[in-house]
Formats: C-alpha cells, structure tokens, sequence
C-alpha cells in the first residue's frame, strides 16, 4: 500500500472509517521493501493496491521502476480515474504483468456513488477503454481484469442462513440489481 490517499470518495468504501492518518508510504522505505523482497526470495511479483490509488504517490513511477530494475514483476490495482491522463500516458511505458482496474460501478447512475469529483462517466468509461487498447497494443501479455463492487459469502449452509441466492450473470442484471 504506497498510499491510502484517494482521488474518489466512494461511499461503499470502508475509508470513512478508517482511524490511520492519511498519507504516502516513506518512498526509501517502499524501495528498502522492494529490494529484501528480491533479495530473499520472497515473492516473484508485487502489486501496488489496498486502500488508497496507488498512481497517487508522488514517487509512484520511481517506486515502480525500481521493482522493475530489481527483476519482480508489477502488478497495479487502479481505480482508473487517472488512466485518461499523464498517468495513463506514462503507464505505457512500462510493462505491467496484470493491471486490475476497480469499474465497481457499470452505470453512470451507480458511478456518482464514487464521487469522482468533475469526471464524468462517459470520460471515466473512454478514457478506460482507450488506455486498455493503447496498452494492450503495446503489452500483449499483461493480464487484464476490470473489477465490480461484489460480496463474498461463505457457501456452508449459506442458503439456509440468508434464503436463496442469485447469481448475476450478465450487464442488464447486474444494472438491475
């Protein structure tokens, strides 16, 4: 987690209730990090996620580029507001072993829910869209997930607990729900 600083204020986030200031991982600390992961053997790939949107940390492509130099593959969970911007424009440049971007929200009714300030959800959508198939173009092995707001249950016995369950499983139902 290099930061859980947010260019949203989505209301289903769990932020609100977090007591930890908010503020940038130390940019010497997320290197000396990076560096005993490789060092030790610890773990192949690393992805910049959790709380806040890590494309936020001032240092975020210098952070990234060391994991790069010291040999681990990157992965980055985005909540894509920055995509259509320097950001996106930047992110070409290198090459992401997966890049998760959290949608959480299909339609522009449920995308004000995030209170992205002065984006649209058209301008969210395109400049989305027109990122992936410029990177894609680039980077044909980068894995691409595009997340949505969901809820896991635990199965055992979870009908009799809570009644039956439906699974989405398409656009319409799930703008629907």
């Amino acid at each position: 987690e290099l930061t859980n600083v947010c260019d949203f204020n989505c209301v289903f986030c769990p932020k609100s209730e977090m007591k930890r200031k908010h503020g940038y991982m130390d940019t010497g600390l997320a290197k000396r990090i990076i560096t005993e992961l490789r060092e030790n053997n610890i773990c192949e790939k690393i992805t910049f996620h959790v709380m806040g949107e890590p494309t936020l940390h001032p240092d975020f492509f210098e952070i990234m580029s060391h994991a790069h130099d010291k040999g681990l593959k990157v992965g980055l969970t985005t909540n894509g507001g920055g995509l259509g911007g320097r950001t996106g424009k930047l992110l070409l440049d290198y090459d992401l072993h997966q890049v998760d971007i959290s949608l959480q929200t299909p339609d522009e009714r449920s995308f004000a829910l995030r209170k992205a300030r002065s984006l649209t959800f058209e301008e969210y959508l395109n400049d989305i869209l027109e990122f992936f198939f410029s990177y894609h173009e680039r980077h044909k092995e980068t894995i691409f997930k595009f997340r949505f707001l969901n809820t896991r249950f635990r199965k055992k016995n979870m009908e009799k607990r809570i009644g039956q369950v439906k699974v989405i499983s398409s656009a319409e139902e799930l703008r629907d729900t």
